[in-house]
């Protein structure tokens, strides 16, 4: 009796990834000239301060010109990125000198609703300068600004007497929103194919422009799935022996760590697991570890994918993915047999199968389809042979009907005569349907034994011999 274990390779890889900044900066795209009155409207938002945009004061125009949005008052802004923890609204504006006529410049939204005043209306002098305004988160869509678009930039323009023909002129306008960087995750690559109960990694590059000491934890997610689509595991996965294992490096502690339901032979080793100095802002994380008897099988399209986040300190975090590659799992088959010796005790010649019954515990455990086989000896001396103390050998008849000199041996998996297997000197199955099972194995108990003794020929005496179960993948 033994037991099979079918092994794998692996291979170690790296990747790395870049960070980012801790300003973004968004301007305008487009405007609405109401009336006309403004030269050279592109020039407010070109980023260069050295041409403008010029309104002049003619005629009695609220608004005059709005910058953020096109004529059918729809958003004009570049795209944001990221998400905001504070906004600035930055413009550079002059405006000359005038007899009576006026102009101003004012934040609104799209429904035309004051927000703050950048310049109040006046015909005063301005000189060239920038000013800017905080904004309110409340009035653009709550945390992280994500209606900041919703945004206008207006200048007013108002006529008292003949027009002076002065200019309201706007060199800039940007809106600057600063946030804490996030942590960033470059592509993990995984070993493939990964073999249970052999050593694999999973590596990744980590990114934190705070330095990696802001990092709080790495968290791992490597899952199965069936059809190789890679399916979101979400934010809080249950951890499971066949399909979900999370895999987690902890600061607090510098360990790592592993989840993967229970009873399980999954396991992280802290030794081989590595980690970079945390005094820069780049390196990369090693996830050493051991799937469990019964990751499951990969048939194609299945495939195992890994999802790792990063967080910090103030619980940003970032995360990335293998779905574009995704790994495989070797099949893994283990046979326990429990039952060291089977003793049929005193047999009569010519008794049938019927007449002689035993059980052997014997426990199948495996990550995928698999046939479990079974064999005994062939009865030739020298070559594994059922014989007794004073060395004379009896034959093994594979019919099931044992003449002179002959015995034959039967097994089934479920203890069913009706169902047994006549047994052979080669390896033929018992079991031609075995399918992923749990890390206890199954079945969880016995297996059922037969001998049938042939009429004569066979001397009194004690013969032994051996039976053999074996594991095998099933396609």
């Amino acid at each position: 009796m033994g037991i099979l274990i079918i092994l794998g390779l692996f291979l170690p890889h790296c990747h790395i990834a870049i960070g980012s900044p801790d300003i973004e900066t968004i301007r305008p795209t487009n405007y609405y000239d109401y009336v006309s009155a403004t030269t050279n409207p592109t020039h407010a938002y070109d980023g260069n301060t050295t041409t403008s945009g010029d309104t002049i004061f003619i005629s009695n125009n609220d608004p005059s010109i709005n910058y953020g949005r096109d004529a059918s008052n729809i958003d004009a802004w570049e795209t944001k990125s990221q998400t905001w923890d504070s906004v600035t609204l930055y413009a550079t504006i002059e405006r000359e000198q005038a007899t009576d006529d006026t102009a101003g410049v004012y934040i609104i939204n799209s429904a035309g609703t004051a927000k703050h005043t950048l310049l109040a209306i006046g015909y005063s002098a301005f000189s060239k300068q920038e000013v800017s305004q905080t904004l309110n988160s409340a009035d653009w869509g709550g945390s992280g600004f994500p209606d900041i678009y919703d945004l206008r930039v207006k200048v007013n323009t108002t006529k008292y007497h003949g027009p002076d023909n002065k200019y309201l002129k706007i060199y800039d306008i940007r809106i600057e929103g600063s946030y804490t960087p996030l942590p960033t995750v470059g592509e993990p690559v995984v070993t493939s194919p990964m073999t249970p109960q052999s050593q694999a990694w999973v590596n990744v590059t980590i990114t934190d422009n705070n330095t990696l000491s802001d990092l709080s934890n790495v968290t791992t997610v490597l899952f199965y799935d069936a059809d190789g689509s890679y399916t979101n595991p979400g934010a809080s996965p249950d951890p499971d022996t066949q399909t979900l294992a999370i895999m987690t490096w902890y600061a607090s502690n510098d360990t790592f760590t592993i989840k993967s339901g229970s009873p399980s032979t999954w396991s992280i080793n802290n030794t081989t697991s590595t980690h970079p100095a945390l005094t820069g802002t780049t390196g990369d994380w090693k996830f050493s570890f051991q799937p469990g008897k019964v990751a499951t099988e990969t048939v194609a399209p299945a495939k195992w994918f890994a999802k790792v986040t990063a967080t910090d300190a103030a619980s940003a975090s970032g995360s990335n993915n293998n779905s574009a590659t995704g790994s495989t799992m070797n099949f893994y088959g283990e046979i326990n047999v429990n039952t060291a010796t089977v003793d049929f005790g005193t047999v009569a010649r010519g008794s049938a199968f019927a007449d002689n019954a035993k059980t052997a515990d014997v426990a199948n455990i495996a990550n995928g389809n698999y046939n479990e086989n079974a064999k005994t000896d062939n009865g030739t001396a020298g070559c594994g042979h059922w014989d007794n103390t004073t060395a004379i050998n009896v034959t093994l008849n594979t019919a099931g009907t044992p003449g002179v000199g002959e015995f034959s041996l039967a097994v089934d998996d479920t203890i069913t005569l009706a169902s047994s297997v006549n047994m052979t000197t080669d390896y033929q199955a018992i079991n031609s349907a075995g399918v992923l099972t749990s890390e206890d194995g199954y079945p969880s108990g016995d297996h059922g034994l037969w001998l049938a003794m042939g009429p004569a020929g066979i001397p009194a005496g004690v013969y032994n011999g051996t039976i053999y179960f074996q594991i095998a993948n099933r396609a």
